[in-house]
């Protein structure tokens, strides 16, 4: 059985701001993650811990290589490795940039992002194209 047909909760949907944006998002808000889409095909999946500033619930199913929410930085690495990218920790323009660090698998991305003061994992963002 196909996943979203087996969802019986409907989503928010909303479109990207930019003038000539293609982007859809659907978010499972109750349900813990968030869809993206450009141009018709899915572009992400955000899966939330439910911690923090979220408006989103936990998201209850199996993490990626044995992750959870929660974990430190240093609970992801050993878990995963050395990541490809990292970042944030700071504060700057656009006001405090959470940490996080991103893993390239194949043709997919996967971004981390940890809460402020050792909240853990917060947010699991898979890129898909």
């Amino acid at each position: 059985m196909d996943f979203l047909a087996a969802i019986s909760s409907r989503p928010i949907v909303s479109r990207g701001i930019e003038v000539e944006a293609d982007d859809e998002f659907q978010e499972y808000k109750e349900l813990g993650f968030g869809l993206c889409y450009e141009s018709g095909v899915l572009h992400q999946v955000a899966l939330h811990s439910g911690l923090g500033d979220s408006s989103y619930a936990r998201y209850e199913r199996e993490l990626i290589h044995g992750v959870v929410f929660g974990y430190s930085e240093d609970d992801v690495r050993q878990e995963m490795g050395s990541p490809v990218f990292e970042g944030g920790g700071n504060s700057g323009f656009f006001g405090k940039v959470l940490r996080w660090i991103k893993y390239k698998r194949g043709s997919h991305t996967i971004h981390f992002e940890f809460g402020e003061m050792g909240k853990g994992l917060q947010t699991v963002t898979l890129g898909l194209v």
